[in-house]
């Protein structure tokens, strides 16, 4: 044993090399009698680690092992713990804490968070007060915890069910401000679960989102891009849309404060557009940056002469025009100051288009603009469902009207003695015109 270990120290050194004992014949190895195992912990097993050799062989060999970097064993790395198994319950309120969270995935950039221990409650009936909702949330005030504020918000009617058993509920929503995040998650499930009575129904109770990310929601429902909403989404009339824009030579005249104004009235009508009931009119414009001096008449006037320098043979017809003014402040005169809007309605397409491209971005002295306030000239959004009130309401004023005319008809026709309806009265009164009619 001591000239194999010598032998071995000796090829070491010269050849720089760790040599494999374990390739030596265990006929040369000294043999050593076997121990019968005790019920004691097993020593920790290297790769290497031959329990016939010696302590002292084993030090050389990691020794030299560290020498030569190559020929180390390599180290595994450690697993990562498995995540324990998903649980139906805890998958559902997963996303019930009141931590920050992106929205919108690989694709979303809005940065949204839900309002930090904080529930929205849905559901409630019309005659629910504080009181009402603290005892429904009270009956497990174990899972749920101490109440710290309640907001009680009421719907719009536009948003309320009518005429419906269900017209009740649905009326009343709430904020309520919990103690910590764990009370807003036993709020939702004991909510899921049908558990929680607030006068008789059962609310719906959701962690509360602030008012950013239901922004998202919201313009995500109606179809736009998320977080480009007023940038990307399309004008849905193009043919209007392109009568609209500047070109970019003209553009660099314009005042910084015209381009600004300009960037934020596009922005209004791509927003107001999202609402599918509204649309771009082809006949009613919308005049911006006029002068605080400019009359209503005057600002008529502009707009004819405008149509007629742009197109001589034209003959426009205009059927409303009005400057928007602020009652709240007045001029010398006693007058309420102009808000510098107009809006003027033309009857024909050809005449507002000969309208905007005479003014739109063309300064007048005549009328007060100035280089560094030009004239804005839009198509106006118009509202569909204001459209047909307005004609459902003109037509019962016509109908009305009608009707009375046809009343003073007939009791003027009674007390001239006019022919009335009917066969024998026309035959008393004009018998000749009557045998005519039929021939005699």
């Amino acid at each position: 044993e001591k000239r194999l270990k010598r032998k071995t120290e000796e090829q070491l050194q010269r050849k720089g090399k760790v040599i494999r004992l374990e390739t030596i014949p265990q006929r040369l190895l000294p043999q050593t009698p076997k121990k019968p195992k005790l019920n004691t912990p097993e020593s920790p097993k290297s790769p290497r680690f031959n329990p016939t050799k010696s302590p002292e062989s084993h030090q050389l060999n990691s020794s030299k092992s560290n020498l030569n970097p190559s020929k180390s064993p390599k180290i595994p790395e450690p697993k990562s713990p498995k995540s324990p198994k998903s649980h139906p319950d805890r998958d559902k309120d997963s996303n019930v804490d009141g931590s920050d969270k992106m929205a919108g995935g690989s694709g979303g950039h809005v940065a949204f968070q839900f309002v930090p221990c904080c529930v929205f409650v849905r559901g409630l009936p019309s005659y629910a007060n504080e009181k009402m909702i603290r005892e429904g949330l009270s009956a497990y005030g174990k899972h749920i915890g101490r109440i710290r504020k309640i907001l009680i918000t009421r719907l719009s009617k536009s948003r309320m069910v009518t005429n419906t058993p269900e017209d009740i509920e649905g009326g009343l929503s709430a904020f309520v401000y919990l103690d910590d995040k764990v009370s807003v998650q036993a709020a939702v499930r004991l909510s899921r679960r049908k558990k929680i009575v607030i006068g008789g129904s059962q609310p719906a109770i959701f962690p509360a989102i602030s008012k950013d990310f239901m922004r998202f929601i919201n313009a995500k429902r109606e179809g736009g891009k998320i977080d480009y909403i007023r940038e990307t989404l399309p004008m849905r009339n193009n043919r209007l849309t392109r009568e609209m824009t500047i070109p970019p030579d003209r553009e660099r005249l314009m005042s910084t404060s015209d381009q600004i104004k300009r960037k934020h009235s596009l922005d209004s009508i791509r927003l107001a557009l999202l609402d599918k009931s509204k649309h771009l009119s082809d006949c009613r414009l919308v005049v911006r940056n006029i002068p605080r001096s400019l009359a209503t008449k005057e600002f008529k006037k502009m707009c004819r002469d405008a149509c007629i320098l742009w197109s001589e043979h034209s003959n426009p017809r205009i059927l409303h025009a009005k400057i928007l003014t602020d009652k709240k402040r007045v001029d010398s005169k006693g007058q309420a100051r102009s808000r510098g809007v107009g809006f003027i309605q033309f009857d024909a397409y050809q005449d507002a288009v000969n309208c905007l491209r005479c003014l739109n971005n063309h300064p007048n002295p005549g009328y007060g603009f100035t280089s560094r306030a030009r004239p804005i000239v839009e198509f106006a959004v118009e509202d569909g469902r204001v459209i047909a009130t307005r004609g459902r309401k003109i037509y019962e004023k016509r109908k009305m009207k009608i009707m009375l005319e046809e009343k003073d008809m007939k009791y003027k026709n009674t007390l001239s003695g006019a022919p009335l309806s009917g066969v024998f009265d026309r035959a008393v009164r004009e018998p000749e015109k009557l045998f005519e009619e039929m021939g005699i």
